[in-house]
């Protein structure tokens, strides 16, 4: 759904697999990047900061811009 720009679609799946499944990162990540690409910024800093707070990778104490542009260029090619 995301790469087919349905958003609504693929907030819905995201957000059920993380009510079955709550330590998914890659869910969380997706998430981020959806609200951030529809503007809602609230929530993608939301998921940034939930994140941030429960990894231990390194690249995610990077400021929100940096990580949303080294995810786009990761994840979304």
């Amino acid at each position: 759904y995301y790469k087919n720009k349905e958003y609504d679609k693929a907030i819905t799946v995201f957000e059920k697999m993380l009510q079955s499944h709550p330590e998914l990162k890659l869910a969380k990540i997706a998430l981020l990047l959806i609200y951030n690409e529809i503007g809602n910024s609230e929530k993608a800093m939301e998921y940034f900061s939930i994140l941030q707070s429960q990894s231990d990778d390194l690249w995610l104490d990077m400021d929100y811009n940096t990580l949303i542009n080294k995810l786009v260029l990761e994840y979304i090619k």
